[in-house]
């Protein structure tokens, strides 16, 4: 297994970078080392946000065993260091290790499951969407990074949309916003929001 690790290149991706999009080629799995990672599909009139990822996920995987294009598009949310490991180098390492094929093969039945509850979040509610994210992006102290645009980008949304939830949110006693910044003070009732 450590031959696969010795193929990998270590990539640096800045806050906002694309890592790759929607249909480009899939020759590569990427492990995030060190950041987080958004996946959004594009759909008719609007963009998705599938998952925010933190290490040790990795994202590509599906296009590495079928070689066809990419499912959905990955963008650095913040500073990020992943390891790419080409097709071909998953592939000798699971000629040299056979016994590796069934932790791979677990792996892609999380993954397929992981997609249906992406679906299945995108179908959600739009508070419930936004309560999410707002949990995923907050750092310990419950600070959110990122502007209410960042957040619509996130969801394919609208800005007043995020204001009117955000809004909403602090009524209830869930976040308290000030100018440039927010800060979840209920991660129970957000958590309750989110379903």
């Amino acid at each position: 297994m450590w031959r696969l690790v010795d193929t990998a290149e270590v990539r640096h991706f800045h806050r906002g970078q694309v890592v790759f999009r929607q249909d480009d080629p899939g020759g590569s799995i990427f492990v995030i080392v060190a950041g987080q990672l958004s996946v959004t599909k594009s759909a008719p009139s609007r963009v998705l946000r599938l998952a925010l990822l933190e290490p040790p996920a990795a994202v590509g995987e599906i296009g590495v065993v079928d070689d066809k294009p990419r499912t959905a598009t990955v963008t650095a949310v913040t500073d990020s260091v992943l390891l790419e490991l080409t097709r071909d180098a998953v592939f000798a390492a699971w000629d040299d290790y056979p016994e590796g094929m069934k932790s791979a093969l677990f792996a892609l039945a999380a993954i397929a499951r992981k997609s249906a509850e992406w679906e299945t979040a995108a179908l959600m509610d739009v508070g419930a969407r936004i309560a999410r994210l707002l949990l995923a992006l907050a750092d310990a102290s419950g600070h959110v990074a990122h502007s209410q645009v960042e957040l619509a980008d996130m969801l394919g949304l609208h800005r007043g949309q995020i204001t009117k939830h955000l809004t909403e949110f602090r009524r209830l006693g869930y976040l308290a916003k000030t100018p440039g910044r927010i800060t979840i003070i209920s991660r129970s009732g957000l958590s309750r929001e989110g379903g």
